[in-house]
């Protein structure tokens, strides 16, 4: 290998390990990394800045303070999390003059003609572990007042603002503070405790957030039925007191009906109300056993009636709230109100549910003024969605089904069944803040590459186990694939960019085999031959047998560079198509001899040390793990399926495959479980020079999961 990353005596290869055992602890390795963990629940203002569809943050103070003087000036501030040191180029179009600082030190000034909303800027900054505190300073002149500032998606690690204030800790977005001279602005950059922020804070006691009084939510005149819901913990045998309060006596016609779900309730769907109170019964003792309980609380109320609240009194016993709502100090969140069709009170405990009443989508709101509840994926992998992560979750999958690891499924499939049944919930944050706080990549349409990705390992997890919503999931995935597919000029490319990819055949060409394959649909084994075809047509190197890594529709060309990742990738996915043709499809026996040819050039450019090289065609170039295993894996898996009739050619397959595992073993994988030298790479380039130059990842994503799927598909063929 061009490179040791660790001692000989470190290796994979040196601790004698077997197969199955380096397979357990790759999978131990990453999954201890990488536990399964909930979404979080924060609160976020619906008059705070917010983004716009295409990501920016709109600080556009001249539409919060018209009447602001020239010269005066905004200062706003917000913290990132970051998980690991790196730096990260942010965009920015400046209104007015605009300074930009990161942990205390300006980053950003603004040139006079870059001020405008036509010139968008980049600046690039060296992010540390933990939180990163960005604080903005905005002068208005004539020719208007703020700045936009837009995030870098990078969709497997969330980019998530929050307050810096410790009295706002958890709650999301920036804050600001109203126009000020110059020198108090700067004062606030620097002493945020001295002055009053906006979005402004409830003023609310903590008495009156003890109320259940749903008027401060959805206001003096609200009508039609709407839900209030608390968590309590109830530490001993407690006596609950509960009671309405009426403004006067005179005020009818307002119901409260009171349910309690404990934690080991078993039927949740009959639920029945533990006691109702109205005009007759406005008080009742409620006798609680120590335990974990939700209080769910339907409120009635006719148009046109008064106040009316309700109060929770401990006559004994204690109890506490245990809402796990970030940002959020009070006791009770709200839904509502409806006119319409009412929820189960059984559906009430899932909160990814968006509920529907007529034409408006309702959801979750607290005591505080103009909040929300939002759904966060605040953690580096669980639950966040990149179409990265195929492949580690499918090789996680494929080596439990191997080992009889049913956790390691399970992790995959808990890991799915949450995206899934958040997909709505994400579809209607993003309608409400421009950019979803969970996945967003699953909720742009444009998005092709990271929906086909997901919908594939979804397909794979469904022969495991049955997901919530996967039938309305995956049958829109495909239609909307299909169609898009179908309509633009170059089919082939699910890409938004000039460029195409060799690597983008995966996430559709594998996608529509896999989905023929659960619905013998026949339009999408048509379309997975015919972008077979065509990516062959434009990237194929005559002569050589190779894929060019990409291909430039508006100039007709194609790089002419094999790199060893896009062409594992694209050898892979035609396997995927070969395995699901029908032995008298008329395009099998050529995407037969098309598959065996690439083998034949690949056998005869590995590396004497068994591993490929970047550039496949040159041997000087670094040698690279996940491309080697990738291969490795298609090469198990076509002599397992019996396409390779030739026995020669079978023999030097096998001898191949077997000099790759030793390399991985010795060079690639250390004792721990960690993997090095994979090369994963969203760009491209016209130049050798650039794929010689690309850097090599320990613990890379893909990277970890191909070598799984190496490692299964060589214990399959063994046996």
């Amino acid at each position: 290998m061009d490179a040791l990353y660790f001692d000989l005596n470190q290796s994979a290869a040196f601790s004698g390990q077997n197969e199955r055992t380096i397979l357990n602890s790759i999978s131990e390795h990453f999954i201890g990394n990488h536990p399964p963990l909930p979404f979080s629940l924060r609160i976020d203002f619906e008059n705070g800045i917010l983004c716009d569809c295409q990501g920016r943050y709109c600080f556009n103070f001249g539409d919060r303070f018209p009447d602001t003087s020239i010269g005066n000036c905004c200062t706003a501030s917000g913290k990132l999390f970051i998980y690991k040191e790196h730096t990260v180029s942010f965009h920015i179009s400046c209104i007015g003059p605009t300074q930009c600082m990161v942990n205390g030190e300006i980053c950003y000034q603004s040139e006079p003609d870059a001020e405008g909303l036509h010139k968008e800027q980049s600046f690039q900054v060296s992010l540390h572990y933990g939180y990163n505190t960005f604080t903005f300073l905005t002068e208005k002149t004539a020719l208007g007042f703020g700045f936009f500032f837009r995030v870098p998606t990078f969709q497997e690690k969330p980019y998530t603002f929050q307050s810096p204030l410790p009295e706002r800790n958890g709650q999301l977005g920036f804050i600001y503070t109203p126009p000020l001279p110059l020198d108090r602005a700067h004062t606030a950059a620097y002493n945020p405790s001295e002055f009053s922020w906006f979005p402004l804070l409830s003023s609310y006691s903590k008495e009156e957030l003890e109320y259940l009084y749903p008027d401060q939510v959805f206001g003096e005149h609200w009508s039609g039925t709407c839900y209030a819901m608390r968590q309590i913990r109830v530490n001993n045998y407690s006596i609950l007191t509960l009671r309405m309060e009426k403004e006067n006596a005179s005020q009818t016609g307002r119901t409260f009906r009171i349910y309690l779900i404990s934690s080991n309730q078993k039927q949740p769907n009959s639920i029945i109300p533990s006691v109702i109170l109205d005009d007759t019964h406005t008080s009742c003792n409620l006798e609680l056993k120590r335990g974990i309980y939700e209080v769910y609380i339907q409120i009635e109320r006719p148009l046109g009636k008064y106040h009316t609240s309700l109060t929770f009194q401990l006559l004994s016993g204690s109890i506490n709230t245990i809402f796990r709502i970030h940002g959020y100090q009070g006791n009770w969140i709200y839904l509502g109100p409806f006119h319409g069709n009412l929820p189960q009170i059984s559906d009430l405990p899932h909160l990814e549910h968006v509920y529907q009443d007529k034409e408006t989508s309702l959801y979750w709101k607290t005591s505080y003024p103009k909040t929300v509840l939002r759904i966060c994926a605040d953690y580096d992998f669980f639950g966040r969605w990149s179409h990265r992560m195929a492949p580690l979750l499918y090789g996680l999958l494929k080596t439990g089904d191997y080992l009889n690891r049913p956790d390691y499924c399970d992790y995959v499939v808990c890991d799915i069944k949450q995206i899934i049944s958040y997909w709505n919930y994400a579809l209607f944050d993003q309608t409400r803040f421009g950019i979803s706080s969970l996945n967003q990549s699953l909720c742009d349409p444009a998005d092709i590459k990271d929906r086909g990705a997901f919908g594939f390992l979804a397909l794979k997890c469904q022969n495991y186990r049955e997901l919530p919503m996967f039938d309305a999931f995956i049958s829109s995935t495909a239609h909307y694939l299909l169609t898009w597919h179908q309509k633009h000029p170059f089919p082939f490319a699910p890409s938004k960019e000039r460029i195409i990819w060799v690597e983008q055949l995966y996430p559709s060409v594998s996608f529509f085999a896999s989905y023929y394959s659960k619905t013998s649909d026949p339009c999408y084994l048509d379309e997975a031959c015919r972008q077979i075809k065509q990516y062959t047509e434009y990237f194929y190197i005559q002569g050589r047998h190779l894929l060019s890594h990409c291909y430039d529709p508006k100039w007709q060309k194609a790089n002419q560079i094999p790199w060893a990742y896009g062409n594992s990738i694209a050898l892979t996915s035609l396997l995927d198509v070969i395995e699901i043709l029908p032995r008298n499809h008329e395009d099998r026996e050529s995407f037969l001899s098309l598959f065996q040819d690439v083998v034949n050039s690949l056998l005869c450019l590995q590396g004497k040390n068994g591993l490929w090289h970047q550039i496949l065609d040159e041997p000087s170039t670094c040698s690279e793990t996940s491309s080697t295993a990738l291969f490795l894996s298609a090469f198990c898996r076509s002599i397992r399926k019996g396409y390779i009739k030739d026995k020669h050619l079978n023999s030097m397959m096998r001898t191949s495959i077997q000099l790759a595992w030793d390399a991985l073993l010795q060079f690639s994988i250390d004792a721990l479980g960690n993997v090095y030298g994979s090369c994963i790479e969203d760009s491209f380039s016209f130049s050798r020079s650039y794929y010689r130059s690309l850097p090599l990842q320990c613990n890379d994503l893909e990277g970890i999961g191909l070598i799984l799927l190496a490692g299964t598909e060589k214990c399959l063929l063994d046996e």
